[in-house]
């Protein structure tokens, strides 16, 4: 769960890949203010942690197992709603991301990912990897 400067909450959701948002005046049940999903045209597999920067822009991590072949960081441009494509997406070998499950970003913008390893990663593997300021791949 992630709050912006406004109070308004998000929520990453693992069983149908999205992200909800609530405005911070939200008490109770009540619906969305907005709902970001709709794979794979969002990129999101399995997101398991979410950030906001100081400009809004949204950062999620996605274990990807079983959904997608490769752990991933996708970033959405603050605001968005609906079926959005990532306007950056950090994946790849070279990443050291391993089962990415929690983020957060510094007051400079860079971006600590906490990896809880995959289950067949001996004990121990977990780790943190850090990008700089506005990494895109």
């Amino acid at each position: 769960m992630a709050l912006d400067s406004s109070g308004n909450s998000y929520a990453t959701n693992v069983g149908n890949n999205s992200i909800t948002s609530y405005s911070g005046s939200s008490d109770g049940d009540v619906s969305p203010s907005a709902t970001l999903g709709t794979a794979p045209i969002t990129g999101m597999s399995i997101p398991t942690g979410i950030a906001q920067d100081a400009t809004g822009k949204i950062y999620v991590t996605n274990p990807g197992f079983p959904n997608a072949p490769t752990d991933s960081i996708t970033v959405y441009a603050a605001g968005s709603n609906a079926a959005t494509a990532p306007m950056a997406t950090i994946a790849g070998a070279s990443t050291g991301l391993d089962f990415p499950f929690g983020i957060t970003l510094d007051s400079t913008g860079k971006i600590y990912v906490a990896n809880a390893g995959s289950l067949t990663d001996p004990p121990g593997a977990d780790s943190i990897t850090v990008y700089p300021a506005g990494s895109t791949d």
